[in-house]
């Protein structure tokens, strides 16, 4: 019961380059060195839209406290937190993709070209969990930490399974593999969050 609740507490950062870790350790053999590089610095600037979104999740966390406090719904908030996440994720994510090259650039010329691709297909999952995972907090306020917990380890299996699967496109493949299980956590928590009661 101690690991449901305390999980959430963990920082965003912890959880997903825990993921990135993992995926590193399991494909590594697949992959050339120069593509672990390249998958864990794109991975690490794509998480960024994630942090960013929720940098400023301490607003909403203390206002949802309060109104769950009162027993009045919270339904308003987590859609403006929505909105408000979805329009900085966008917007971060836009930017990220122009500027692709020149960020993956910094880190060498072997970086841009491959590594382009890959960060531009991370910005995708990341951007949309950078939108909706905004949710996760308001699912622990009102008591649902388990369900935080549920689809974190959903996320690790889905993107351990699509990794298989696309392991023939080497580094290409399980940077889809990433996206697409990021895309089905963040349609999973929508609608997870649709039909609780936000009291």
């Amino acid at each position: 019961s101690l690991v449901f609740y305390s999980f959430p507490l963990l920082s965003l950062e912890t959880r997903y380059h825990n993921v990135i870790y993992l995926l590193i350790t399991i494909f590594a053999s697949y992959l050339a060195t120069t593509d672990v590089s390249i998958y864990r610095v794109a991975s690490h600037l794509a998480v960024c839209l994630v942090l960013l979104s929720n940098a400023f999740s301490i607003f909403y966390d203390i206002l949802a406290s309060q109104l769950v406090e009162e027993k009045r719904n919270i339904t308003s908030l987590m859609i403006y937190a929505l909105f408000f996440s979805a329009t900085l994720s966008i917007t971060i994510g836009t930017i990220f993709f122009i500027f692709s090259n020149h960020l993956m650039g910094i880190f060498g010329h072997d970086f841009v070209n491959k590594g382009k691709q890959v960060f531009r297909i991370l910005i995708i999952g990341y951007g949309f969990v950078g939108a909706t995972e905004v949710i996760d907090k308001f699912l622990y306020i009102i008591g649902h930490p388990k369900i935080v917990m549920f689809n974190f380890l959903c996320l690790v299996l889905l993107n351990i399974g699509w990794g298989f699967y696309f392991i023939d496109r080497k580094i290409i493949g399980i940077s889809l593999a990433t996206t697409i299980s990021l895309l089905i956590l963040s349609i999973v928590i929508e609608d997870i969050s649709s039909n609780l009661s936000l009291v």
